[in-house]
């Protein structure tokens, strides 16, 4: 009997491996010996009077872009750029931070992405954390960054030589880091990830192939370059020869300013994250300007959990008129951009929003006790693969506990989400929440320990807790419990995250509190107490 049952166990088991092995049947060839500089330098021989990139009212071609990238990165080297160095570089959304960019993975380094705004604090640990070789600093910034102890360059395309091509080689190998953009993290300092050049290959080739790119394509970039689907926006077009339009600074953050950037420019490819796209669509509809978006083909969302409803209201009012074709993506920062996605449907009337199926040469996996899961159990979603990161910079602990050996490749490694999830009988993967304390609050992940840790180095603060919080109508609230002799005035709280945190992680209400309430294991109560006095 007991023979039986292990056989039969045997047996189940050997299913819900073969299951995943289909599910995860991703291999596929790509350019691991290409570089985003060496195609950029391919598309300016082959068009060199094209149009690449529009920013405001000017326009750059791609022979004269690669011109001043060139330039830059000639001189980058001579300041001592090369494979495995880290440059910071210091820019708002322009043509500066594109050129800055790539002149210095023409270089050879890795740029790491720094908001003008961040906080002195912040920043300086970044710095030294990364062993930053300089700073990049586009011209407008130079004056507020001079006093930190790195030497700083001033970014200003203007000033940049337009001779032909530098006299130096530049020999990068798949391995070599791309980027390290930083991310919240639990300690209370935020975490470097690394990501490396052939990972960053593996995703822009995927989808410049999957979604049918060409050089008739205008993509709007209009996100942060500090969150990482910026990287997407930001490449992307070099592979199809296609165009890239800049919004201005600030405008992302206004539905009309968008519109206005879709119907002006004829913009074929746009990311939203989802509160974004509800509150551009509410837009759309009340303004009854959907014909204006006509040149739209794809939207993608990503960064936050895309309701049915936003799925639903898109088709609705943007779809029906445009024929316009909305994804959903999934993926961490530490899995280069996105790991999944799932093309909605726009002929029938959505319940479920699944984060799909894997992305090439990308493995997903949801392990309940260190086991596959079968369908429909809910469990980790753990990740594995070419879209790895190299881990965290100078933190082998944190790395060794997030990126872990594969259970299915000995050898390799997987990276362990924290996001809850289960397999569905399509084969698509349903996303379920956390089972940490990380949030995203418009598209920002931020660990609510990095702010409780911040908020506890505060004079007369003797215990705190953040919760989050999205109201019906899509607002996110960031709350602050704290205890105290007494009450602080809100504005003295603020002043002093702000010291040491970016903006987007500033908690928007501040509740004194006697005492936190705790659970029978001793843990502050967030889901229940908490919760309920918002």
């Amino acid at each position: 009997m007991m023979m039986k049952q292990q056989l039969d166990s045997n047996k189940k088991e050997q299913e819900i491996l073969d299951l995943w092995n289909i599910i995860n049947d991703t291999q596929c060839e790509y350019s691991k010996d290409k570089f985003i500089y060496m195609l950029f330098e391919e598309q300016a021989k082959k068009w060199p009077d094209k149009v690449a990139i529009i920013c405001s009212d000017q326009q750059y071609t791609y022979g004269e872009l690669n011109q001043k990238i060139n330039a830059l990165a000639a001189h980058l080297s001579e300041c001592g750029a090369r494979a495995g160095v880290i440059i910071g570089i210091v820019a708002e959304r322009s043509i500066e931070m594109f050129v800055g960019i790539m002149g210095i993975l023409r270089s050879g380094a890795a740029y790491m992405p720094i908001q003008p705004d961040t906080p002195r604090k912040r920043l300086r640990y970044m710095l030294t954390d990364s062993d930053a070789l300089l700073l990049l600093i586009q011209d407008k910034f130079l004056s507020d960054f001079q006093a930190e102890n790195r030497t700083c360059v001033n970014l200003n395309v203007q000033t940049l030589s337009c001779q032909s091509s530098p006299s130096f080689f530049v020999q990068n190998k798949p391995d070599d880091l791309a980027y390290v953009i930083y991310t919240s993290g639990s300690t209370g300092n935020p975490k470097g990830v690394m990501i490396r050049h052939n990972s960053l290959m593996n995703r822009l080739e995927w989808m410049n192939r999957t979604y049918g790119m060409s050089e008739k394509d205008i993509i709007l970039q209009k996100t942060p370059f500090t969150f990482d689907v910026s990287v997407w926006e930001l490449f992307l077009f070099i592979f199809s020869g296609a165009c890239l339009c800049f919004l201005p600074p600030e405008h992302e953050k206004f539905p009309q300013a968008i519109a206005l950037a879709v119907k002006r420019f004829h913009i074929t490819v746009l990311h939203f994250i989802p509160s974004m796209l509800h509150a551009f669509t509410l837009y759309v509809k009340e303004a009854g300007i959907a014909q204006d978006l006509k040149s739209l083909r794809w939207v993608f969302a990503s960064g936050e959990a895309l309701l049915p409803s936003h799925v639903n209201n898109f088709n609705q009012v943007i779809s029906s008129v445009t024929s316009t074709r909305l994804t959903n993506f999934y993926g961490p920062t530490e899995a280069t951009i996105d790991v999944s996605f799932y093309d909605c449907p726009d002929n029938c009337e959505v319940t479920s929003v699944p984060i799909g199926k894997p992305i090439q040469n990308t493995r997903l996996y949801i392990l309940v006790d260190g086991k596959l899961a079968p369908i429909g159990q809910v469990g980790e979603l753990c990740i594995a693969g070419d879209c790895l990161a190299a881990g965290y910079l100078n933190n082998p602990s944190l790395t060794e506990k997030y990126f872990y050996t594969d259970i299915m490749n000995h050898g390799e490694k997987m990276y362990r989400s924290g996001d809850l999830a289960y397999l569905q009988e399509d084969g698509n993967i349903q996303y379920c929440g956390r089972c940490d304390n990380q949030v995203k609050i418009h598209g920002q992940r931020m660990e609510l320990e990095e702010i409780e840790s911040v908020m506890l180095r505060c004079p007369d603060i003797t215990n705190c807790a953040v919760i989050a919080k999205t109201t019906e109508v899509f607002l996110p609230i960031l709350a602050m419990f704290y205890e105290s002799k007494s009450k602080i005035p809100v504005e003295t709280l603020k002043s002093y995250l702000q010291d040491f945190l970016p903006q987007y992680m500033i908690p928007n209400r501040y509740i004194h509190i006697h005492q936190l309430p705790k659970t029978t294991s001793g843990k502050v109560d967030r889901k229940a107490h908490l919760w309920k006095k918002l």
